[in-house]
């Protein structure tokens, strides 16, 4: 498993810089950083970054996708790379993306090629990115390599904002629900409970419940919000860490629709991943090493690993597969198929396109299923908010008139 660590060095200019890498050990972080001309300044580990806790990482593939789809054109164009990547820094939306294009630009005018550049930046350029970046180097056809990269990050963006989309419907009408029930309990209840104590009214069930968690949360409100702090951090502290991510990963890929919706998701990014490299000419072994990082649960991309080491030792991709058990028979087959005829990439590709397909169609279903269902509790909810706040107020009248 790789660990973080962190370093600070010097280019041949003085120019410092610092950040965050992931290797084996200490000694390949140096190795990697002396391999690219910089004086060494410090390399620390990093036992837990706390700012991933509530910063998010890394790029948006919107903007990567940009990124290289701009790169791409001027380049094609003819334009040198120092040059494009001049243009890209004074243009890029992401101020974090326009930093680094500008820390590019240098490494590039002390003679790096341009993906041995981007290595210092894993947690911004995927390993995919700078695999196909090398072979597109390698190639003589980084343009052409820079749009299917593009296209790539396209399909995965799309595929993030269906999925956002399914998730942040429901999201909504809870949090909405939420902060209702917190209204009423915290701003209409006291009156009310103070003129039914005046009235010596018996209370209705609805509103005996109500009135427990209003003087529950009255008095121990920091207590409630202690332990949703603490179940946070518990949570993404147990993902930063290896065992607790595969727990987690474990548990999610074993339940009933979750789990189903996790695989497939796996296995579009893995099979259209894998395509790309392929077809980019990378060798497999070093093709699945890369497109396992592109899959989003932990237990899976262990499967993977473990399919590429059997591949190593000279079992056929298919057969490896299998033995994975993660891989449905219709992978497995169209995989063999590509096996004989040569041509992996393109099964890989038509497997991507029909779980791309089936995700959607099962995000649609999802959005649709959930509109009535949020009705029905939305509606009970209300119902007893009704009830807890009018029932009183109409036992009241009664025993007035």
């Amino acid at each position: 498993m790789l660990k973080a660590y962190g370093y600070r060095v010097r280019d041949r200019l003085g120019n410092p810089f610092s950040g965050i890498i992931e290797a084996q050990d200490k000694e390949a972080v140096v190795s990697r950083l002396q391999n690219q001309g910089y004086y060494i300044i410090k390399v620390y580990p990093v036992l837990f970054q706390w700012h991933k806790l509530f910063r998010k990482q890394g790029v948006n593939k919107k903007d990567l996708a940009s990124f290289c789809r701009q790169l791409a054109a001027m380049i094609s164009a003819g334009v040198p790379i120092l040059a494009c990547l001049a243009v890209l820094e004074d243009h890029v939306k992401s101020r974090r993306l326009s930093g680094i294009t500008g820390n590019l630009i240098r490494s590039l005018e002390q003679g790096y090629p341009f993906s041995e550049a981007l290595q210092l930046y894993p947690n911004v350029f995927p390993k995919i990115f700078i695999g196909m970046i090398k072979a597109g180097e390698q190639s003589g056809n980084l343009d052409h390599t820079l749009e299917q990269v593009a296209l790539h990050f396209e399909k995965e963006y799309d595929l993030e904002e269906r999925v956002k989309l399914a998730i942040s419907y429901p999201l909504i009408v809870a949090v909405v629900s939420l902060m209702a029930l917190l209204i009423i309990i915290t701003f209409v209840f006291p009156p009310l409970v103070h003129m039914l104590d005046q009235q010596n009214a018996a209370l209705p069930l609805a509103t005996r419940v109500l009135l427990g968690i209003n003087n529950f949360m009255a008095k121990y409100w920091y207590v409630v919000l202690f332990f949703i702090v603490l179940f946070y951090l518990t949570v993404v502290g147990m993902y930063r860490m290896t065992k607790g991510r595969i727990l987690i990963d474990k548990t999610l890929l074993g339940l009933p629709l979750c789990g189903n919706f996790i695989r497939s998701i796996c296995i579009t990014r893995f099979c259209r991943t894998l395509s790309l490299l392929i077809r980019s000419g990378i060798p497999i072994i070093q093709a699945m090493d890369t497109a396992k990082g592109t899959v989003p649960n932990t237990v899976v991309a262990m499967a993977i690993d473990e399919t590429r080491n059997n591949i190593s030792r000279g079992l056929e991709v298919a057969e490896g597969l299998v033995q994975s058990k993660i891989f449905p028979p219709m992978v497995t087959q169209m995989v063999k198929v590509g096996e004989k005829t040569g041509e992996l990439d393109k099964p890989l590709e038509q497997v991507a396109s029909f779980y791309e397909k089936e995700l959607h169609n099962a995000l649609s279903r999802i959005i649709s299923l959930a509109e009535p269902v949020l009705i029905i509790i939305v509606g009970g909810i209300i119902g007893f908010l009704v009830s807890s706040v009018y029932l009183p107020m109409v036992k009241v009248i009664e025993t007035i008139y």
